[in-house]
């Protein structure tokens, strides 16, 4: 037993050294994560790869730090687990991605660069002006722009009133670019004033402001300006501005005349505007200057009414009157009827006949003023004498008023050829059947027979008139 024992242990002690050093370099080979680039398919078993290509190609590719060339290319000896892969190419943004193979396992990458753009910040003074980056619009300053192409770009400014400029932009990388472009002006500056203060501005139709404006950047050439205000007449000038003008330009508004309409309750009022008679209302007055007017008026039966009322600039005015009445109604009948009635000098017509009664029907005269007036009575061949009466305001004042009859002949009857047979007198009636009745003295009247009758006469001044 001593032989055996004897060969295994010299076998063990002559392989040990060499089992150590395969052990050795398998660890070295666990504990290192690196790429080999230079290994072949052939490489180490375990070990997995990774094909990366490039859109486009000719990317430079690092694996967990190192190089490993330019796309397409294929990165062999790796290790499974995580690795990190970076492209990174000229004008294009640096990709990163991470990549998981398994122990000899092979995988692809594929990436897809986007350009590298640039970025300018551009202002301007002044500031609103309109950009063109290589011909297309891009806005008002201030302005970023965070798309440019890496290179030179061409950018245009314009703004109303200033000369447009142009400037070359050039783009290396992300870091962004400041420019500031200063315009010319290329305009005047205008201080508009007008009479009253308020009216809107108008420069070739656009709104710049009421009244005092200024405007410090018209464009140099040929403007027409225009001032408006509510009630007063437009204004319109024609301006030329050269480039550093300084001017002011001032406008007397005139006013547009107003209009006054009035309307009274009831109708048919005199209306006195500055004591003058304009008519009777309701009545519209056009044309008045603006300003403040005394209106006044009247109606009968109802208290006169005064109002200062202001007629404002383009615009119709309308006042109204209501009026207190201020008045009664007298109720007259007369004797005889058909008598011609006056009130204080002014006619009211005539009484009307009853029948066959000499009592006038009543007659109603409304809208009498409060107070005392003066009652006269007209009919031929009747006196009166005129009287004085009193209206009370809403109420019936009744008179019942009789005339004397005057004795002043007006007829003549023939009942022959003699003096004696001739009456004159005053004609009461003519009857049916053919009778006349005169009164031939005051109070003494005679009915002569139509048997007797030879010829009658009416009696006027200078001439006698058959009837």
């Amino acid at each position: 037993m001593k032989g055996p024992m004897k060969i295994r242990e010299s076998m063990l002690h002559l392989t040990y050294p060499l089992l150590r050093s395969v052990f050795l370099m398998a660890g070295v080979c666990l504990l290192s994560a690196g790429c080999d680039q230079g290994a072949s398919s052939g490489s180490a078993v375990g070990t997995g790869r990774i094909m990366v290509t490039t859109t486009p190609e000719g990317a430079r590719i690092l694996c967990n730090g190192e190089s490993q060339g330019v796309s397409p290319v294929e990165i062999t000896g790796l290790l499974g687990g995580r690795h990190l892969i970076v492209v990174e190419k000229e004008e294009f943004v640096e990709v990163r991605k991470t990549v998981e193979i398994k122990t000899g396992q092979r995988e692809g990458a594929e990436f897809i660069l986007e350009a590298e753009l640039g970025m300018a910040l551009l202002h301007s003074e002044p500031q609103g002006a309109e950009v063109e980056l290589d011909g297309a619009a891009r806005g008002v300053t201030p302005l970023l722009l965070t798309d440019l192409p890496m290179g030179e770009h061409r950018v245009t400014m314009e703004f109303s009133g200033f000369s447009p400029r142009e400037i070359v932009i050039n783009t290396e990388d992300r870091r962004p670019q400041r420019y500031l472009v200063s315009l010319a002006s290329d305009s005047g500056k205008v201080t508009f004033n007008s009479t009253p203060s308020g009216a809107s501005v108008f420069i070739d139709g656009r709104n710049v402001g009421n009244t005092p404006v200024t405007q410090d950047r018209i464009a140099k050439g040929s403007h027409e300006v225009e001032f408006r205000m509510d009630g007063f007449a437009d204004y319109k000038e024609s301006l030329t501005i050269q480039s550093g003008t300084v001017d002011t330009m001032n406008a007397v508004l005139d006013p547009k005349p107003g209009s006054l309409r009035i309307v009274t309750i009831p109708d048919g009022a005199r209306v006195y505007v500055n004591n003058e008679f304009r008519g009777e209302a309701p009545i519209e007055l056009t044309d008045l200057a603006p300003g403040d007017y005394r209106v006044r008026t009247e109606v009968e039966g109802y208290e006169p009414d005064v109002k200062t009322v202001t007629v404002q600039n383009g615009r119709e005015t309308i006042e109204e009157f209501r009026f207190i009445k201020n008045s009664g109604t007298l109720q007259l009948s007369t004797v005889p009827a058909g008598v011609q009635v006056f009130i204080d000098g002014k006619s009211h017509g005539d009484s009307k006949a009853r029948g066959a009664n000499t009592l006038s029907e009543p007659m109603q005269i409304d809208l009498l003023a409060q107070g005392e007036h003066q009652l006269q009575l007209v009919k031929k061949g009747f006196s009166y004498r005129s009287r004085k009466f009193f209206i009370q305001m809403d109420k019936i004042t009744t008179l019942t008023e009789k005339m004397t009859r005057l004795f002043i002949p007006d007829f003549r009857i023939k009942t022959g050829d003699g003096p004696d047979e001739m009456s004159e007198g005053v004609l009461i009636q003519k009857h049916r059947n053919g009778d006349i009745t005169i009164e031939v003295a005051p109070g003494i009247r005679r009915t002569i027979p139509k048997s007797k009758i030879v010829e009658t006469e009416f009696i006027r001044i200078g001439k006698a008139i058959q009837p």
